[in-house]
């Protein structure tokens, strides 16, 4: 028996870096910057709201509030994820984007257990569902599901960073 510190699975780095791994590598040479990661991993556990599969995540009443917690544990998921190589920083006058790496989708291949696999199906509908739609179009869609305040107060947190 392994005598180590006990790590969350649920909420942490991990499970926040794996999700936003399976939506990089979903959308695939597109790369996104940290305040779109946030809305995706949203949307991604909650695409029932938007007419797609059933969520994953049950719909409770304090889901606005959820945007404010992911920053960071996407911010240290990404970090986690770059230190494996899986996940890249683009650094770009517009900003700095994330991109999967080519040792991405060998990891991602590996996972199988329900969850998993629901979360791929998820992304993959996801990605083709936002991929008509430009930014504005997004932070739209966030402000109907989330609330103007939510959205504007992250993006005046200075999203845009990265580690």
């Amino acid at each position: 028996m392994l005598n180590g510190p006990k790590l969350p699975l649920f909420n942490s780095p991990l499970e926040t870096g794996i999700r936003t791994l399976i939506l990089l590598d979903v959308a695939f040479p597109k790369s996104f910057d940290l305040t779109t990661l946030i809305w995706l991993d949203h949307l991604v556990v909650h695409t029932g709201d938007l007419g797609g599969p059933e969520s994953l995540h049950p719909d409770v009443s304090s889901r606005s509030g959820e945007l404010l917690v992911r920053r960071s544990l996407i911010d240290d998921g990404l970090l986690l994820m770059r230190q494996m190589h899986l996940v890249s920083l683009i650094e770009t006058k517009e900003g700095l984007f994330f991109a999967s790496t080519d040792y991405a989708r060998p990891l991602i291949d590996l996972l199988f257990e329900k969850y998993t696999l629901e979360l791929k199906q998820r992304a993959k509908w996801l990605i083709s569902h936002i991929n008509a739609l430009n930014e504005g179009d997004l932070k739209k869609i966030i402000e109907k599901r989330m609330g103007l305040w939510d959205v504007e107060f992250q993006l005046s947190e200075g999203l845009n960073d990265g580690k």
